[in-house]
């Protein structure tokens, strides 16, 4: 038997190529799909700043804001300059000095990018940058780096309600050569559309401090739990729990709790943009939980925030609005006495205008006196109080009735004059409330009680 090679025309392997072709996609369509792993898209346009410069010297797609009131401002591609992360650009934002007798606050130049998103969706967002300034302090820095977000179909840089500082200590612009930093957060967007902005902050009275904010490489991209993110890992987060009803004056702990697994460096505690407290890592590894302590001192609406520092350039955050009330004084001395239908004697401390749920200190002192001499060895009464919900009308709760301690008056009229008093806490349970009072005759022979109210004290918050 002969082998006989056979070798196929130009035509015949065109259709022997289009044919297996054939075979491979029906085996495709039969086959069952399978979940593909897939970095989400980069939702920002000129990201990387590569595709151009505006006249302005802001990047192509980002438009630029400053706060106005001088020539302090410069937009440029730092990449003339020989500075990028990655290409040939990058942005360079700057600060000239200025004189703080001609500048009215903070000196602010950044620049947004109005973008597209889906509400309820979490986005990761990110870039590299560098800080250049001669002053190098971390926290609560006179020259910082920020960013923030704005929603609205509308909306512009100043509707940026919180701006975040960016964890990046100032260098020497002689010193800072190609050092970069990284910048990993996130956020949830509340509306479809909206602004990313990045600017440069310096402090009014270091008005006259050069500065300079470089960065590259900004990204935006959805972020999607349990598709494949090599270059976004699971965002850092950050919770904070504020007690209810919290009253100026007092001290109030305020808990920050941190999901995550990359190193804290610095936990930071902001009243109104304003520092509370700061747990610093320098040291070591600051905890993923920690107890702060808050003592405000004006009455109203406080926005609280805590900003989390991560190791990589990972931060997180996390605010809440509380409204501060004043610790205030619920009870007069205008407290009517009432007979109890059962023969002894009450009092009523009607008390209006509490807040539902709030704590409050009930304080009070009572004299116990009798008709006739007691036994010294014995107080001749039970003295008792209730909280009386509802303000004794017709849905009020009747009090449950609970002991108060008594004591002698004084040492000098020892069995002849007894004093009852009590301490107690309660959360409000309705607007009104009604305290009362009563005695009860232990000693036959002394006759009745009689109640004479020393000192009635009810605070809480208002």
């Amino acid at each position: 038997m002969s082998l006989v090679t056979r070798r196929l025309s130009p035509w015949n392997y065109a259709l022997f190529v289009t044919a297996a072709a054939a075979v491979l996609l029906l085996v495709f369509l039969a086959t069952p799909a399978a979940p593909l792993l897939l970095s989400s898209p980069q939702l920002l346009r000129n990201g990387s700043f590569e595709e151009g410069f505006s006249s302005d010297g802001a990047a192509v797609e980002w438009s630029a804001f400053d706060s106005g009131g001088g020539g302090w401002y410069i937009w440029e591609d730092a990449g003339r300059r020989g500075q990028s992360w990655q290409g040939k650009s990058a942005q360079r934002i700057q600060l000239l000095p200025a004189e703080e007798a001609l500048v009215g606050g903070a000196q602010f130049a950044g620049i947004c990018q109005a973008v597209t998103l889906a509400a309820g969706q979490t986005y990761m967002w990110g870039l590299r940058g560098r800080l250049t300034a001669s002053s190098s302090e971390r926290l609560d820095a006179p020259v910082r780096a920020q960013w923030g977000t704005a929603w609205g179909q509308d909306a512009t840089w100043r509707e940026v309600a919180v701006w975040h500082d960016i964890p990046w200590p100032a260098l020497r612009e002689e010193e800072a050569g190609q050092y970069w930093l990284p910048l990993e957060t996130s956020f949830t967007a509340p509306a479809e559309a909206g602004l990313v902005c990045v600017r440069l902050w310096r402090r009014r009275e270091f008005s006259q401090q050069p500065a300079s904010l470089y960065l590259d490489d900004a990204r935006l991209s959805a972020y999607r739990p349990g598709v494949l993110e090599e270059g976004h890992p699971k965002p850092l987060q950050a919770s904070l729990g504020v007690p209810s009803f919290v009253t100026a004056g007092a001290e109030t702990a305020v808990r920050v709790t941190v999901d995550g697994d990359s190193e804290i460096q610095a936990l930071v505690l902001y009243d109104d943009d304003h520092i509370l407290a700061a747990l610093d890592g320098s040291a070591g590894p600051a905890p993923q939980e920690a107890r702060l302590i808050w003592r405000p001192e004006a009455v109203g609406r406080h926005y609280l925030r805590v900003e989390v520092w991560g190791a990589g350039g990972r931060v997180a955050w996390a605010g809440q609005e509380v409204a501060v009330g004043e610790a205030a004084e619920f009870l007069s001395e205008n407290t009517p006495l009432l007979p109890d239908a059962e023969g002894t004697t009450s009092y009523q401390l009607p008390v209006q205008g509490l807040r539902p749920g709030a704590q409050y200190t009930l304080n009070l002192a009572v004299r116990l006196d009798t008709e006739g001499p007691p036994r010294a060895s014995a107080p001749p009464c039970l003295a008792q109080y209730g909280w009386e919900w509802g303000g004794g009308v017709g849905n009020a709760e009747a009090p449950v009735w609970r002991n108060m301690e008594v004591m002698p008056a004084d040492t000098e009229g020892m069995g002849t004059a007894w004093r009852a008093v009590v301490q107690d806490s309660a959360a409000a349970a309705a607007q009104d409330v009604t305290i009362r009072l009563r005695a009860v005759s232990l000693d036959q022979e002394a006759g009745a009680c009689r109640l004479s109210l020393e000192s009635a004290s009810l605070r809480g918050y208002r």
